[in-house]
């Protein structure tokens, strides 16, 4: 497990978030370095994305035993589409490959300065002390609410860069086509392709989506 003092993180990489029939979450970007002390760990740290291979579930099926539909590579889910059954399904990832980018610069130029030497563990989990019960409130507010980005005129809908995390979750859903990746994995967006589906926006998990009502 990883123990932090939330106050003093980067609320860059902390967000909170909402998913579909799920609810709230909170997403937060995390860096490990792997020490490469022997051929071992350097061959296991060089496979590639082809090389990387999971299964394909169907969730509907109510069942832990579900079966697996087939194997892809993370280079295929990478891509944004894999074949399934004859069918093209497109993929997006749930985290945001252009911030564990940003966080594996940022931890590279800590361990070039010195800044991040290997230690022993910092501290155990604590054994005595009191425990505070969280007590539930309330909400004066509806979960969901905030207030709307005025949408630019001639446009259906905007993208929030503050809230965006790049995830590409939009794109998956968007059946227009609004949405797109450059080649630093950032989202980029023709809102003028809008036809105001609304599905990016609720499928957003951060919120970054406003539709013109």
């Amino acid at each position: 497990m990883v123990k932090g003092d939330l106050k003093q993180m980067k609320a860059e990489f902390i967000r909170g978030a909402t998913l579909t029939k799920y609810g709230c979450t909170l997403y937060v970007g995390l860096g490990v370095p792997i020490p490469i002390l022997n051929e071992d760990i350097a061959r296991g740290t060089g496979v590639s994305d082809a090389d990387i291979v999971t299964s394909v579930f169907d969730y509907s099926v109510p069942s832990r035993s579900r079966p697996s539909l087939r194997q892809v590579s993370y280079a295929e889910l990478k891509s944004g589409s894999i074949e399934l059954d004859g069918h093209e399904i497109k993929t997006a990832p749930m985290s945001s490959f252009m911030m564990a980018r940003r966080i594996a610069d940022l931890l590279k130029d800590w361990i070039i300065k010195g800044r991040f030497p290997l230690t022993a563990p910092v501290e155990p989990l604590p054994l005595k002390g009191n425990r505070l019960v969280m007590h539930h409130r309330t909400p004066t507010v509806r979960p969901h609410s905030r207030e709307p980005h005025p949408i630019p005129d001639g446009q259906f809908v905007f993208r929030d860069e503050f809230r965006c995390v790049h995830c590409g979750v939009c794109i998956t859903y968007c059946p227009s086509g609004v949405f797109q990746r450059d080649d630093d994995w950032r989202i980029t967006d023709n809102p003028f392709l809008c036809v105001a589906c609304g599905a990016c926006r609720d499928v957003c998990p951060h919120g970054a989506i406003s539709l013109r009502e």
